[in-house]
């Protein structure tokens, strides 16, 4: 029924294209054309008979493409009932079937969806990140005929328009890889396209740096910024954002320092956007004052500290501005408020005083600062007694420890399996009484508990909230409230959680972490002190480390997981068992036989493709050359401090943010040959 309907409302519409809108007639040889009334005699020429009917082969079989789609409802049966479907081959990554299907079907190539998103094949194929369907179906578009590529598109920039909108689809999810291919081999415009609407509920409008902003694909935006024109970056989307507007509005703030430092000129290869000598100009798409304004009125804190890390003096000037002030009191954001306070009462570069000084700690000295990030490492070799503070620990804390296998303190690995913590752990916290007024009537909804006199508020730090429970916390200890006021003494922090971790021997240790910002103030110090035997913290970057060749490069943990993934993908394409065993991975249950036997084939296919095919042998080099680059510019990078007894170690959240800390076993790590590979 549908296609009828499509098929009779096609045929009216192409009576119009062609120019026969008035009153149709036979015209004989010699009649002269007459005027009668508002209609006038037209010839039908057979030329218009045959007009657009290379469109309407694409929109019939595409038609027929999802009606048997829609009809078997599962890709496996209609692929087995023969059905043919190129747009869910492109997105799932079937390349031996999109292949197959194109050759039966060359003009599906160009094709759009009949309903849904509209997608062309190859739209769908970047949007799943599919990198090789990606190269297939962008070398048949060059290998169709121009009469039957024009005739079905019928738009002289139909290849550029939809090599743009296959980058928008690529930036919106994120895929990297695609959005590199687009760009270098198939030169793509990062403004060239404009979006119909955006996926997960945003306005359409804008372009690629709009779809990669509003979702903060940070390793995509730097991919399109090596390639785009100032004037993709001064586009504006339904909304009136420019790209970076539009990062700021979603609160996404590595977007945002990718924008920043390209503008700034430290990539001298990026494109800059056009700016005003004047850092308040509203015109100016990225002056720090509406960008902050835009953060702050959205509520986004990380992506305010973003702007005045990467911003400099005038970032922060504007932070602190009247403008931004108000939008925080208008919008009723009272924390965004309290930081704003606290960095205008503290050591916050002004007038031309733009370089920006440590954080002091009453005793301690400075071994890393970080001038862009803030980031701050301070050392305080003489906190507190070591002796005193060995035998109140020992006295106070060793009822409080849980068990080592305790549920709520074992982590789980990726595989879902459990070990044993490396060392013993004890949770405090203060606690808050709640008091109901005793002036305003009793409003409690029914079924909801009221606050009693007696209500107490534990002050708990949700170390992993989305995945893990946390154990209750005990009320401090002596000398745990006692280290705390040592704390508030020196540097002015009120501390409100503690946790006492204790090293038996010099096996125990604690993984490379950086703390859960979920919870902690921001420009607060995370405070560790240190009783007993010496032990050394190790500090490791966790997002960039410059390459150990001298060349100025950057190493990123996102290439790591780039390559890895594009070595997955390669494998995926090409071999039909990969794909087989994927599945019956997916499907296994975690920690069960099948799940381990899955993934033994999995490895064992692996190595079989890298030594029999040269692509899949290329992106596992690439992969593990990436591994190394990395794993030798984090290790060129650390540095470590010998934890004295007694002693205390101060690391703000900026350098938090960038940076683990470690302490590890004595003699380092035993790991297996297997492990090692892995």
């Amino acid at each position: 029924r549908k296609t009828g309907v499509s098929r009779a409302l096609y045929v009216m519409v192409r009576v119009e294209e062609a120019g026969c809108c008035a009153r149709l007639c036979r015209k004989t040889p010699g009649d002269d054309e007459k005027e009668d009334g508002d209609a006038k005699k037209v010839s039908l020429l057979p030329a218009s008979e045959t007009f657009g009917s290379g469109a309407h082969e694409l929109n019939r079989r595409a038609l027929v493409m999802h009606a048997t789609l829609r009809r078997n409802e599962n890709y496996g049966r209609v692929d087995g009932d023969g059905g043919q479907d190129v747009w869910r081959a492109a997105w799932v990554g079937d390349l031996p079937g999109l292949r197959t299907k194109l050759e039966s079907h060359p003009l599906v190539a160009a094709a759009s969806e009949p309903a849904g998103a509209e997608n062309t094949p190859l739209s769908a194929a970047a949007g799943f990140g599919r990198v090789s369907c990606v190269a297939e179906i962008v070398d048949r578009l060059d290998r169709l005929e121009v009469s039957e590529y024009m005739e079905g598109k019928r738009d002289s920039h139909s290849r550029e328009e939809e090599l743009a909108a296959a980058l928008v689809r690529a930036a919106e999810f994120g895929h990297a890889s695609a959005a590199s291919y687009l760009l270098r081999e198939c030169g793509a415009d990062p403004g060239g396209a404009i979006r119909r609407g955006g996926a997960y509920g945003r306005n359409g409008g804008g372009n690629a740096l709009h779809a990669a902003a509003e979702r903060g694909h940070a390793s995509v935006l730097e991919a399109l910024l090596e390639h785009a024109r100032p004037a993709a970056l001064l586009a504006r989307d339904a909304n009136g954002r420019t790209p970076v507007e539009a990062a700021a509005r979603w609160g996404h703030a590595d977007a945002l320092r990718v924008f920043l430092r390209t503008n700034s000129g430290s990539n001298s290869s990026s494109v800059q956007t056009p700016r005003s000598t004047n850092p308040t100009d509203p015109t100016d798409p990225t002056n720090p004052t509406n960008l902050c304004a835009v953060a702050v009125r959205w509520g986004h804190e990380d992506a305010l500290r973003a702007i005045v890390e990467c911003g400099g003096g005038d970032a922060t000037r504007a932070a602190l501005s009247d403008v931004v002030a108000a939008e925080a009191a208008r919008w009723s954001r009272g924390k965004i408020a309290a930081i704003l306070q606290s960095w205008s009462t503290r050591n916050v570069p002004t007038g031309n005083d733009v370089t920006p000084k440590p954080p002091s700690v009453d005793g301690a000295r400075v071994v890393r600062w970080e001038p862009r990030t803030r980031g701050a490492v301070l050392y305080c070799p003489s906190f507190w007694n070591p002796d005193e503070g060995v035998q109140s620990l020992r006295e106070q804390v060793e009822r409080d420890f849980l068990p080592r296998a305790h549920p709520l303190v074992t982590p789980a690995n990726r595989r879902g399996l459990r070990s044993p913590l490396p060392r013993d752990q004890a949770f405090y916290a203060a606690s808050y009484a709640a008091k109901a007024p005793p002036d305003e009537p009793d409003t409690t909804v029914e079924d909801t508990p009221r606050i009693c006199e007696d209500t107490v508020w534990w002050s708990s730090y949700r170390y992993n909230p989305s995945h893990t429970q946390q154990p209750a916390p005990h009320a401090p200890p002596r000398i745990v409230a006692a280290l705390s006021a040592e704390v508030h003494r020196r540097c002015g922090q009120t501390c409100n959680h503690a946790v006492v971790n204790r090293y038996r021997d010099g096996s125990d240790a604690i993984g490379s972490h950086s703390d859960k910002a979920t919870d902690l103030e921001d420009g607060s110090f995370v405070v560790s002190v240190s009783f007993g035997a010496q032990r050394r913290m190790v500090f490791e970057p966790r997002v960039q480390a410059p390459s150990i060749d001298g060349s100025g490069a950057v190493v990123r943990a996102a290439d790591v997981k780039a390559t890895r993934t594009a070595l997955n993908e390669e494998c995926f394409d090409v071999d039909d068992v990969w794909r087989e065993i994927m599945v019956e991975k997916k499907a296994a249950a975690p920690r069960s036989e099948a799940k381990r036997k899955a993934v033994a084939r999995e490895r064992a296919r692996r190595a079989a493709l890298r030594e029999s095919n040269p692509r899949v042998a290329a992106a596992a080099y690439k992969a593990r050359e990436t591994f190394n680059a990395w794993r030798a510019a984090k290790g060129a990078a650390s540095f470590a401090v010998d934890l004295e007894p007694g002693s205390a170690v101060f690391l703000n959240m900026a350098f938090n943010a960038a940076w683990t800390h470690a302490i590890h076993p004595v003699g380092g790590y035993a790991r297996e040959a297997e492990e090692e590979e892995e």
